[in-house]
C-alpha cells in the first residue's frame, strides 16, 4: 500500500488540491507565460485608474466601477487566441483569416457583454438562475433582461438624436458606456499585439497612449505614467528574455538559466539608476520648442473641447483652455455656450500681501497679444526670448507710478503660463519670457503648479491719469505696433471713434469715455460666431450689440486705436471671490477673462473693464504696499539661450529616450564590429585581458583548453556560469580550426565561430568587469 501510494505515505507529501491547482496552472498557462499575462492586465488597469482619479464622473455615486474591464480584456484575449490555436491546428491562409475573424467578434462581443454588465449589472446571478429553475420563470427572466438592454439602447438613442441636433443632453451612463469600450478596445488591441509581436513596448503602446490622453485631459499627477513606464520596460525585459531563451534551445545552445536572471537583475538596476539620476539631472528646457507645440496644438485641442462640450456638455471637466500656449483668435471662444458649472471648476487660488478684508483684488494676466486682423488676435513671429533664473530681478523701463505687489499663487493644474497682476519683477521659479519689446511682456512660461510672483503693478488713481498728456511724438518706437489696424475696420466704426471723444483731449479721458459706453451692451454668452469676412468689431458694435468679454475687449482696443492711444489685447482670469476662511482669492474657470491696457506716458500700462457685468477695476494707491526699489543695471548679454538648467525628477523623460538612443547606437557598432571582426583574433584578444595571452607554441585548441583552465581558476566563485563560457571558448576553437583547415565547408564553419562569439563577447565583458 505504501509502495502505491508514496506521496501520502511520506510525511509532508503535497496535497490533493496543490496537485490539481498546479496542473490547471501547466494546462491553462498562457502562450506567453503568466508573467506576462499578469504584467499585461496590471498595465491594462492603469487607464481605468486614471478615470477614476478624473473625476469626469463620480463612478462610487452611480455605484459603477470600471477597474476590471482592462485586465479582463487582456486575459480573455490571450484566452480566446490559445483555444482558437488549438482548434484551428493549420498555418494555411484561409484558418488563419478565419481564426482572427474569429477573435475579432468573440472579443467585440465580449466587450459589448461586459461593458454592459459592469454598468447594468444584467446578467442573472447564481440566486436569480435557481428561482428560474424551480419557478419554472424563464421568459420573465428574460423578459427582464431584455428591457433592461432595451432601456440602453434607447437612451443611447436619445442621446444621439440631441448631438445630431447640436447639443446632447447630458448623459453619465452614455459616456461610461463609452469609455468602457474604449478600455476593452485598448486592452485586446495590447492582448492582439503582444501575441502578434511579442514584443512588450509593442504590447504597451497602446495603453500608454490611451494613459497618456487620459491624463492630459484629466489634469491628474503623472505616477501613473511613471508606473506604466516602469511595467513597460519590465514586461519589454521577460519577454525578450523569453525570445533570447527559445532562440537557445532552438539552437542547441548550452546555457545557465542564471543568465536570464542576470538580465532582469540588470534591467532593475539600469532603471534604478535613471530614477537616481532623475533625480540630480538638471532638466533641459526648450521653451521656443514648447511655445511652438503648445501653439499647433491649440487648434486641435479647442476641438476637442468644443466636440466634447457637444457630447458631454455637463460632464466635470479640468479647467479648460488653459494648460497650453498662447493661443490666436478669441483666446476665450471656449466660454460662448456655457453655463453657470463653469463657476464650481476652481483653477486658481491667489494671496497677495496686501492689507484689507478683503484686500484689493486683481486681475491676474497670462499673456498678451497686440496683432488684430479682423476677426482675431495673434502675435507676431518676431518675439523675443529671454530665461531668467528663479529671484533673479527684471530690469524694468519705468517705474513711476507703480508699487511693489507680491503675490503667491496655487493652480489647480500645471499651467505653461504663469499668471499675475501687472509687470514682473521676478518669480520663485525658472523662467522663460517672450516680449514683443522693452516693457512689452507676451507671457512667462514655467511649468509649474504654485510659485511666487513679485510683480510692478499700476499705482495711480484717476486723478493722476486724468493729468497725463498725450503721447504725440514721444510714443516709443517698438510701441507703433499697437496703433496698427487692419482694412477690415469700417467706415462707420472709425465715425463712432471720432464722435465718442469728441472734445476730450486726455488720453484718459478718451479711454473712460469708450469704457463707458461700451459697458452700456448686454453681455450675453449665447451668441453666434461672427459671419466669414466680417470685421468683428463691426459686427459686434452695429449688429450684435451683445456678446462677452472678448467682443468688449476688441471693440475697446479698436476704438482706442483709432483715438491715437497705443492699447493692447491681455487674456487671463478676473478677480475672482474673497474667501475669509482661508484669506484667498479663489478664482473658478467662470472668471476666465480679457481685457484691454493701454500704455500712458510715465505709468506704462494700465488696465480697463470695458465688459458689462464686471466691476470697474479700483485703482491701487502707493500707500497699500511698499515701494518698488530702483530698477537694477540690464542684463549684459540681452538674450538668453534657448534653454536652461534646472534640477527637477522629470529629467526622466529625457533620459529614457537619451538613455535608449545611445544603447542603441552602442548595440549597432558591437553588431557591426562582430560582423567584421575574425572571432579568433577576438578571442585572443579578450584572453589577454583575462590574463592569460597566447603562446607561440600553441594551437587553436590548446590555448582554449588553457583559457578554460585559467577562467576557472581565476573565476572560482562563477563555475556554474563559467559552463557556457567556457564550452562556447572550444566551440569557437573547433569552428576556427575547421575553417582555417578542413578541405570544405570552410565559410560555413567560420559563420559559426562569428555566431558563437556573438554570443559569447558579452559574458567575457562581464568577467573583465568582475576583476574590478
Amino acid at each position: 500500500l505504501m509502495a502505491a501510494r508514496p506521496e501520502q505515505a511520506r510525511p509532508g507529501g503535497r496535497h490533493w488540491a496543490v496537485r490539481l491547482g498546479g496542473w490547471l496552472i501547466r494546462r491553462l498557462r498562457p502562450e506567453l507565460g503568466w508573467v506576462a499575462l499578469l504584467t499585461g492586465m496590471l498595465l491594462a488597469l492603469l487607464p481605468a485608474l486614471a478615470v477614476d482619479q478624473a473625476g469626469w464622473v463620480n463612478l462610487r455615486r452611480m455605484g459603477v466601477t470600471l477597474l476590471w474591464i482592462g485586465p479582463l480584456g487582456v486575459a480573455l484575449g490571450w484566452l480566446l487566441h490559445r483555444l482558437l490555436r488549438a482548434l484551428l491546428r493549420s498555418h494555411r491562409a484561409g484558418l488563419r483569416l478565419l481564426g482572427g475573424l474569429l477573435w475579432s467578434g468573440g472579443m467585440a462581443l465580449a466587450g459589448l457583454v461586459a461593458v454592459t454588465e459592469a454598468l447594468l449589472r444584467w446578467l442573472p446571478g447564481p440566486t436569480q438562475l435557481w428561482q428560474a429553475m424551480r419557478q419554472d420563470t424563464w421568459a420573465l427572466l428574460g423578459q427582464a433582461l431584455a428591457e433592461r438592454l432595451l432601456s440602453l439602447a434607447q437612451r443611447v438613442t436619445w442621446w444621439w438624436q440631441g448631438v445630431q441636433a447640436g447639443g446632447a443632453a447630458q448623459d453619465n451612463l452614455v459616456f461610461l458606456l463609452g469609455m468602457g469600450l474604449l478600455l476593452w478596445l485598448v486592452a485586446a488591441l495590447s492582448a492582439w499585439l503582444a501575441l502578434r509581436f511579442r514584443n512588450g513596448l509593442v504590447m504597451a503602446l497602446p495603453t500608454l497612449w490611451l494613459l497618456s490622453l487620459l491624463l492630459y485631459y484629466g489634469s491628474q499627477e503623472r505616477a501613473l505614467l511613471l508606473l506604466a513606464l516602469g511595467l513597460t520596460l519590465f514586461l519589454h525585459a521577460w519577454l525578450d528574455g523569453q525570445a533570447l531563451l527559445g532562440r537557445w534551445q532552438a539552437q542547441g545552445v548550452d546555457f545557465n538559466p542564471a543568465l536570464l536572471q542576470d538580465r532582469l537583475m540588470a534591467v532593475a538596476g539600469a532603471g534604478l539608476l535613471i530614477l537616481g539620476l532623475a533625480g540630480v539631472t538638471p532638466n533641459v528646457s526648450l521653451p521656443a520648442l514648447t511655445r511652438r507645440a503648445y501653439q499647433a496644438l491649440a487648434p486641435y485641442y479647442q476641438r476637442t473641447e468644443q466636440l466634447g462640450q457637444r457630447l458631454f456638455p455637463e460632464l466635470e471637466r479640468a479647467p479648460r483652455g488653459r494648460r497650453g500656449g498662447v493661443v490666436s483668435g478669441l483666446p476665450n471662444s471656449f466660454l460662448l455656450g456655457s453655463g453657470p458649472e463653469l463657476g464650481e471648476i476652481q483653477v486658481m487660488w491667489v494671496r497677495s500681501n496686501l492689507a484689507g478684508d478683503p484686500p484689493p483684488g486683481f486681475t491676474m494676466r497670462g499673456a498678451t497679444l497686440s496683432q488684430y486682423d479682423g476677426r482675431g488676435w495673434s502675435n507676431p513671429e518676431e518675439l523675443t526670448r529671454l530665461e531668467l533664473r528663479a529671484n533673479q530681478p527684471w530690469p524694468l523701463q519705468s517705474t513711476a507710478g507703480r508699487a511693489r505687489l507680491l503675490q503667491s499663487v496655487r493652480l489647480a493644474f500645471r499651467s505653461s503660463i504663469l499668471y499675475g497682476a501687472g509687470e514682473p519683477l521676478e518669480a520663485d521659479v525658472g523662467v522663460g519670457a517672450e516680449l514683443r519689446g522693452p516693457d512689452d511682456l507676451v507671457a512667462l512660461w514655467a511649468p509649474v503648479k504654485s510659485y511666487t510672483l513679485v510683480s510692478a503693478a499700476p499705482g495711480v488713481d484717476d486723478a493722476f491719469l486724468a493729468q497725463l498728456p498725450e503721447w504725440g511724438d514721444q510714443l516709443p518706437q517698438e510701441m507703433a505696433r499697437h496703433l496698427h489696424l487692419p482694412d477690415t475696420v469700417t467706415p462707420r466704426t472709425r465715425e463712432l471713434a471720432r464722435s465718442l471723444t469728441a472734445g476730450l483731449s486726455s488720453p484718459f479721458a478718451k479711454a473712460k469715455a469708450i469704457e463707458a459706453f461700451l459697458r452700456g451692451y448686454e453681455y450675453d454668452l449665447n451668441v453666434p460666431l461672427p459671419p466669414p469676412d466680417v470685421d468683428v468689431t463691426d459686427y459686434f458694435l452695429f449688429d450684435l450689440q451683445r456678446g462677452y468679454c472678448d467682443y468688449y475687449s476688441t471693440a475697446f482696443i479698436v476704438l482706442a486705436r483709432l483715438n491715437g492711444l497705443p492699447t493692447r489685447f491681455a487674456t487671463g482670469y478676473a478677480v475672482g471671490q474673497w474667501d475669509p476662511d482661508s484669506r484667498e482669492w479663489v478664482i473658478s474657470e467662470a472668471e476666465a477673462h480679457s481685457w484691454p491696457e493701454v500704455y500712458f506716458p510715465e505709468v506704462g500700462w494700465i488696465p480697463f473693464e470695458p465688459t458689462a457685468g464686471r466691476p470697474i477695476l479700483p485703482r491701487w494707491t502707493p500707500e497699500q504696499a511698499a515701494p518698488i526699489p530702483a530698477p537694477g543695471p540690464p542684463p549684459e548679454e540681452p538674450s538668453a539661450p534657448d534653454f536652461t538648467w534646472q534640477w527637477n525628477w522629470q529629467m526622466l523623460f529625457w533620459l529614457l529616450p537619451g538613455l535608449g538612443m545611445l544603447w542603441l547606437l552602442w548595440w549597432a557598432a558591437g553588431l557591426w564590429l562582430a560582423r567584421r571582426e575574425d572571432p579568433w583574433q577576438a578571442l585572443v584578444r579578450w584572453g589577454k585581458r583575462l590574463g592569460r595571452p597566447a603562446r607561440p607554441d600553441e594551437t587553436e585548441l590548446e590555448y582554449a583548453r588553457g583559457l578554460r583552465q585559467h577562467l576557472a581558476q581565476r573565476f572560482p566563485a562563477r563555475r556554474e556560469r563559467l559552463h557556457s563560457v567556457t564550452e562556447a571558448v572550444l566551440a569557437i576553437s573547433q569552428a576556427v580550426i575547421q575553417a582555417r583547415y578542413a578541405p570544405e565547408g570552410r565559410q560555413e564553419a567560420l559563420e559559426r565561430a562569428r555566431r558563437q562569439w556573438r554570443g559569447v563577447r558579452g559574458q567575457l565583458w562581464r568577467l573583465w568587469l568582475a576583476r574590478w
